[in-house]
């Protein structure tokens, strides 16, 4: 037998002191949050489900979030999109606020949403493309592309890697992102030299490649793709663990586990809802697991930095000495009074945010659609008004109103269909 010179028995030596990747195993914790929709402060649940309560802000949430903490050492906390709009103070600030709140959230994984893309492509990547990462909360999207002008030098490479490898409580975890298919992206030119796509072929391409190369005990899939699609999505390629799923505003109370065995989960919107899901690793593989959705109301207390955080970037935008007016990014109109300023009262629950099996199902219509599609009649004089119906918006309680209620002092035409359209959000 040749003996080996002393480089290649040093080399020898080496390489066999390195050990292969070992099948995990461990438990961890995964805490979701997603579709916050620029909510700093808590908002009232009119719909039946409703405690009575009011429900999210962010200063409860990380609440929540720390207590898992606490007894869950092994833990990942994903935000699965739709963040940096949806208020007022997210959009005068082109989503700073929220950032600004969130950065304090240890934030280990998201996929952006298609409303994450409202500011531009420019203002995107200044956020969470790894050079800039304002929002330093290791954003990953696979099938998110270069396209033509004014990137036109990158077309066809990703705008933000693809997975990441996070090795904790003794397990390799593939995080696998997805961001929309549909939405602004399709519809808006702020996203001019970005291309999205369905994410199969990304799918097909990375599970073996998490499995295979980077010897992953769970892949977890954080997709802003919607429910049904990532249903499809997980039953057409096999290899998935969890899906985090985000977009329609879903609550799965239980999550939906396909006939692949991926177990998806989505936590409706406005940060009202927070998953806990565990799972436990036997040898490489999912053995076990357990999931509890967290109702985020005023039962739970505030933590006091992330409190004051919220005070301090909402401070301009309400009553008090530090009110400054702020100008639209799009269209350079002017906030002239406080957030907080009073405009009017309402004797009926206002809302988009139904059940499907309801009397005004919310996909469809909700109280909200029928209030502004009237105010559109009553403004312009027309017969019929129309609004998109989604499940989306701040819910308004009634209250009593001090002034005289007239039913006649704002005529509407002869009563039309008031909001009917296809889904969407």
């Amino acid at each position: 037998m040749r003996r080996l010179t002393p480089c290649f028995a040093i080399l020898f030596l080496i390489l066999a002191a390195v050990p292969a990747f070992a099948a995990g195993n461990g438990t961890v914790t995964l805490i979701q949050i997603g579709d916050l929709h620029g909510h700093l402060v808590p908002r009232p649940n009119v719909r039946s489900d409703s405690s009575g309560r009011l429900e999210g802000g962010l200063a409860r949430l990380y609440t929540q979030i720390q207590e898992i903490r606490s007894r869950a050492r092994d833990s990942l906390l994903i935000n699965t999109g739709d963040t940096i709009q949806g208020s007022a103070e997210t959009l005068f600030t082109r989503g700073q606020a929220m950032v600004d709140v969130l950065n304090r959230f240890g934030i280990d994984a998201f996929a952006p949403g298609n409303w994450d893309f409202l500011y531009g492509t420019q203002r995107f990547q200044e956020l969470f493309c790894p050079a800039s990462r304002k929002a330093p909360w290791h954003a990953v999207a696979a099938n998110l592309y270069y396209d033509g002008a004014p990137y036109a030098a990158w077309s066809g490479q990703r705008v933000l890697p693809p997975y990441e490898i996070r090795p904790v409580g003794g397990l390799r975890i593939g995080i696998l992102g997805f961001t929309t298919f549909r939405g602004i992206p399709i519809l808006n030119s702020t996203t001019q030299g970005f291309k999205f796509t369905p994410g199969d072929a990304e799918l097909a391409e990375l599970i073996p490649v998490l499995r295979e190369r980077e010897k992953v005990d769970l892949v977890v899939m954080v997709s802003e793709l919607g429910l049904a699609d990532n249903i499809r999505l997980a039953e057409s390629h096999p290899g998935v663990d969890v899906i985090l799923s985000a977009d329609m505003h879903e609550a799965t109370i239980k999550p939906v586990v396909t006939k692949t065995g991926t177990i998806i989960s989505e936590v409706g919107q406005d940060g009202t809802l927070l998953g806990e899901l565990q799972l436990q690793v036997s040898n490489g593989k999912l053995s076990s697991w357990r999931w509890q959705a967290h109702v985020i109301d005023d039962r739970l207390a505030e933590d006091p930095g992330i409190a004051a955080l919220v005070r301090e970037v909402r401070k301009s935008f309400v009553s008090g000495p530090d009110f400054t007016p702020h100008i639209n990014p799009f269209n350079g109109s002017v906030l002239k009074q406080p957030l907080d300023t009073v405009v009017g009262y309402t004797q009926v629950p206002l809302y988009r945010g139904n059940f499907s099996t309801e009397g005004m199902p919310g996909v469809i219509e909700g109280s909200s659609h029928d209030f502004l599609a009237d105010a559109f009649r009553s403004m312009t004089g027309a017969e019929i008004g129309a609004i998109r119906g989604f499940r989306y918006g701040t819910h308004v309680a009634p209250v009593p109103s001090p002034w005289p209620i007239s039913t006649t002092s704002c005529p509407l035409a002869p009563r039309s269909p008031s909001a009917r359209s296809r889904d969407g959000n």
